[in-house]
């Protein structure tokens, strides 16, 4: 009986143990399943912008004033880091001094970008390479004392574009931000699979092309911040595919301490911004941020550069942290700026023209009127000046002339000329007929269907400093307060427009400039101030 009882137990025992087996098993997969899927969710999803680490990092510093922060790791602790600084051209001897590098601690770094002088906290700067033959390399050796990592600030204070190679013995070189040509090659994907491309229903405006009423596109904008803690959110497309992008910031004033290193800009790409939506800080996840550069003569303008990946679109975050007031403006190089929202300056005189255009403000760019209508400037009559500015012209009006203030200002609103030679420019006078306010300048050219002539016809507005040191042999790029954009909507739709703050009442220059050889006639107009030509190469339209 026991026998025939253990006969019995031995085929259900079989069937249990099978049983735990495959349970077993699915137990397994499923642990695996969910270990596999709450990796995938926790992964952060790729990011546009990949890390180069190496002993040698090449890169390009083509503008004057441009910079590249690099981070330093030592290999080896308490030992001797050497650094070397190759540049090309090599046989330009107008470089010898203005290119080099200068090496910081994490302090040392703090206490630089809150204004302190670079010459008094670095540990190392780069000294001319003793016996080089060619002449073109810098090098410097410290002992690191367990102090951390380091920042390599090379720089370019001249008129010449660069490239360079920096050389590292005892440690390791990174570039998180992409400014060098080394990250711009570290492609974490060389065969991307494409993705399809959208289509959009009949009717239904495209979301990558929408822009709201009075949204402008810029090279240049302008803005200001009265309150702390205050933003503007703008958008940057690349012109090209990964190209190297350049940010250059101003702000003023530039004589308070406490703006130092509270107004500045950020840039994020498009899983930063989602991230940032989520919760995340922009201080934590931007690409690239303001940083001045190394001797400059201008300790209010900050610089970035990064080489873009592709041709996304960029988020560019401008914030200031101070309880004093301050104005900007931020100009890119190799990309367009985008404003949606009515931030900028631009957009605030693009938003009232299109309101005026429809009726909603009549006049919006020339103020109301008290006691009489508003005059708005026509080709007409370009000597009229709108009865809300506080100066005068001399007219034969009576009904004018008693609207007017006492002061006298001489000068029209609009003056006409032609540039018929290649880099051919016109030196205009400026007179703002209001104190501290918005001053919009806007260009027309004929032909407007040229290529080449729209490309390299503009303007530049210089202030008294900015002319004194065009006059000894500055580019108005590098000193100018503002630049023509082309106009996207509107009566003046495909003309160049800038806008800027005059401060106080000081004179400005407009340089109007043709750098092609394709002959042009132009119109120039001004809303804020008067213009004036004392070389006679204008007439009026």
């Amino acid at each position: 009986m026991s026998v025939v009882m253990c006969a019995s137990v031995r085929p259900a025992f079989r069937v249990v143990s099978l049983l735990l087996v495959i349970l077993l098993a699915c137990m397994v997969s499923v642990i695996v399943f969910f270990a596999a899927s709450g990796a995938v969710a926790l992964a952060a999803p790729p990011a546009q912008i990949v890390a180069a680490r190496g002993p040698v990092l090449q890169g390009s510093l083509p503008l004057r004033y441009n910079a590249h922060y690099l981070g330093l790791e030592p290999t080896i602790r308490d030992g001797v880091i050497t650094l070397t600084l190759a540049y090309e051209p090599q046989d330009n001897p107008n470089l010898r001094g203005f290119v080099n590098f200068y090496v910081l601690t994490e302090d040392g770094l703090r206490r630089y970008l809150a204004g302190g002088d670079l010459r008094t906290l670095n540990v190392a700067a780069g000294s001319p390479l003793q016996f080089d033959p060619v002449g073109n390399k810098m090098a410097a050796a410290f002992r690191d004392s367990g102090r951390g990592n380091y920042t390599v600030i090379v720089y370019n204070n001249s008129d010449l574009p660069i490239t360079y190679a920096l050389g590292v013995d005892g440690g390791v070189l990174i570039d998180n931000a992409n400014q060098t040509l080394t990250a711009a090659l570290a492609d974490p994907d060389p065969t991307p699979t494409p993705s399809p491309t959208p289509t959009v229903a009949p009717g239904v405006a495209d979301p990558a092309t929408f822009l709201l009423p009075g949204a402008i596109t810029a090279r240049r904008v302008s803005g200001s911040f009265t309150r702390p803690s205050e933003r503007h959110y703008l958008n940057m497309e690349p012109d090209i595919r990964d190209g190297l992008i350049i940010f250059n910031f101003t702000f003023e004033p530039m004589d308070v301490q406490e703006l130092l290193g509270k107004i500045n800009f950020l840039i994020l790409d498009e899983d930063g911004l989602r991230r940032v939506i989520s919760g995340g800080r922009p201080e934590d996840l931007n690409l690239a941020t303001g940083f001045p550069v190394p001797f400059s003569p201008f300790p209010n303008e900050l610089q970035a550069s990064f080489n873009a990946s592709g041709n996304q679109p960029y988020t560019v975050v401008v914030y200031h942290n101070a309880e004093t007031p301050a104005t900007y403006a931020l100009a890119v190089n190799g990309g367009i700026l985008i404003d949606q929202y009515g931030q900028t300056n631009e957009a605030k005189v693009a938003a009232m023209e299109v309101a005026a255009l429809s009726g909603a403000t009549a006049g919006a760019l020339s103020g109301p009127t008290a006691g009489g209508p508003v005059l708005v400037a026509t080709p007409e009559a370009p000597s009229v000046i709108p009865a809300s500015e506080v100066t005068t012209v001399e007219v034969s009006d009576p009904a004018l002339a008693a609207t007017t203030a006492p002061t006298l200002t001489l000068g029209v609103e609009r003056l006409a000329g032609e540039l018929n030679q290649p880099y051919q420019h016109h030196y205009l006078g400026l007179a703002p007929t209001i104190r501290d306010g918005l001053i919009v300048l806007t260009l027309d050219f004929d032909p407007k269907d040229n290529l080449a002539l729209a490309e390299n016809l503009n303007f530049w507005v210089l202030d008294e400093e900015g002319l004194r040191r065009v006059v000894n042999g500055a580019r108005p790029s590098d000193v100018g307060l503002a630049t023509g954009s082309v106009v996207r909507f509107g009566a003046d739709r495909g003309k160049l427009r800038a806008v800027f703050n005059a401060s106080g009442r000081g004179d400005y220059t407009v340089v109007v400039f043709n750098n092609s050889a394709v002959p042009a006639t132009y119109s120039l107009r001004a809303n804020g101030g008067l213009l004036t030509d004392e070389t006679a190469q204008t007439t009026l339209p």
